[in-house]
């Protein structure tokens, strides 16, 4: 039965709701990256005057950006682990919890 259940799935994804769930996705990926911009630029204008320092200290600017933008890279790359991690096991649980609903 489980394959009739992502049959129905499938068919589901190609209907308005399914176009619907990717851009509510879509949406939820830009509020994202735009709050990890807001915390890049913060900490970088809350820290002008070290990373003025550091670049009359001879760091080159690619290695200043490097450290400054290594912080949201981390965060992100957790992120998508745990994503990932959580899609790989959870998956089948949630899809079966969907199709129960609906």
């Amino acid at each position: 039965m489980p394959f009739l259940e992502i049959k129905e799935l499938k068919k589901s994804l190609g209907s308005g709701e399914g176009k619907v769930e990717v851009l509510k996705g879509i949406i939820m990926f830009a509020l994202l990256i735009y709050m990890l911009a807001i915390f890049a630029s913060e900490n970088i204008e809350k820290e002008h005057t070290v990373i003025g320092t550091l670049y009359a200290l001879g760091y080159s600017k690619k290695e200043i950006c490097l450290h400054y933008m290594a912080v949201p890279a981390v965060i992100t790359l957790c992120g998508v682990a745990v994503g990932a991690v959580g899609g790989f096991f959870l998956g089948d649980a949630f899809v079966s919890e969907y199709t129960a609903m609906y």
